[in-house]
């Protein structure tokens, strides 16, 4: 604590500074780009605010989410499903009870899919001596979790506005007109629930919209590129696998994050505990540290709307080949 002289009543200034093991490696890769990100958590962390992310579920009682045996997951957290005819869904429960349909799947190879882990915790892994700090260390988590189809993602989407999630985080799309026009219908719903919605733009090295992060009103995000020695500097480099702007004024990219992260991964009995991967990239990071930044925004100014959102971002850089 810096103790100040006495301005209109100020005594004192705290400094936040988080003590989390992770903590001094995650910014060599992306807290030193994103600013000074601590003077913020000194009077802004999420506090009261809902981020939902649809994405591949979550290990609800990770040590960066669950705190002293106070879980930060929504109890109203989701996971949709279907049998080839219908679809189901399950929640969390205020005891936890479906909790198994919460923790990642296996995806197509057959490999445990850790993705909704690593976004969520980017946005919004707790302060607690342990592991990494999220953007939003305050904020509470809604999982939707969902299979990757475009049903169950725009499935989502409404479930997470009906839920009245500040914000929305979405790190996959797709391309095409007609999954344009669905995902649309869903985001004009969030829009007009008070949600913000971020999407991640892709990693093609296009500029070929992908949706949701291609749609009205939502803000897509790029990745910035990686470089190690020169994470202190200013300088705006495109990450050589993000989606991009072109000249026809198709949008994929409203404002550019970190693209290289340290995150939060799965719990390996007997191995190493907790585990946090070195490094992971892609767009997918990007957006959960704007969705991040979004809650911090919504603690800051409740009463502000997605137009509002978007219009603040707007002097932000945007990402061109």
């Amino acid at each position: 604590m810096n103790i100040e002289p006495e301005i209109q009543g100020v005594y004192a200034h705290k400094f936040v500074t988080p003590n989390d093991n992770k903590y001094s490696t995650q910014k060599g890769y992306s807290m030193n780009i994103v600013g000074d990100i601590e003077s913020i958590w000194d009077d802004y962390q999420g506090e009261g605010t809902t981020i939902a992310f649809i994405d591949t579920g979550i290990y609800y009682d990770h040590e960066d989410f669950n705190v002293n045996g106070v879980c930060r997951v929504s109890p109203k957290s989701r996971s949709y499903f279907h049998d080839g005819k219908e679809f189901y869904y399950a929640e969390l429960g205020e005891n936890h009870e479906y909790g198994s349909y919460l923790v990642p799947g296996l995806n197509s190879k057959g490999e445990l899919d850790l993705h909704g882990m690593y976004v969520s915790s980017v946005a919004a892994a707790k302060v607690n001596g342990v592991g990494i700090a999220g953007i939003a260390p305050e904020a509470t988590i809604l999982m939707v979790k969902v299979d990757m189809t475009i049903d169950s993602l725009v499935a989502g989407i409404n479930y997470a506005a009906e839920c009245g999630a500040d914000v929305i985080s979405i790190s996959q799309g797709a391309s095409g007109t007609s999954n344009r026009n669905s995902l649309q219908t869903a985001v004009n719903n969030a829009i007009n629930a008070g949600s913000i919605v971020v999407a991640a733009a892709g990693n093609d090295n296009t500029t070929t919209p992908w949706y949701p992060a291609g749609c009205t009103n939502v803000i897509g995000v790029g990745a910035l590129a990686f470089d190690n020695e020169n994470a202190h500097d200013t300088v705006y480099q495109k990450a050589d696998y993000s989606n991009y702007n072109g000249a026809s004024g198709d949008k994929n990219v409203d404002i550019v994050a970190p693209g290289s992260v340290l995150a939060a991964s799965s719990y390996e009995s007997g191995v190493s505990g907790y585990t946090y991967p070195s490094l992971v990239s892609g767009t997918s990071f990007s957006a959960p540290i704007v969705a991040g930044a979004a809650c911090l925004y919504f603690q800051k100014y409740p009463t502000r709307t997605n137009a509002q959102f978007e219009q603040e971002k707007k002097s932000k850089p945007e990402l061109r080949h």
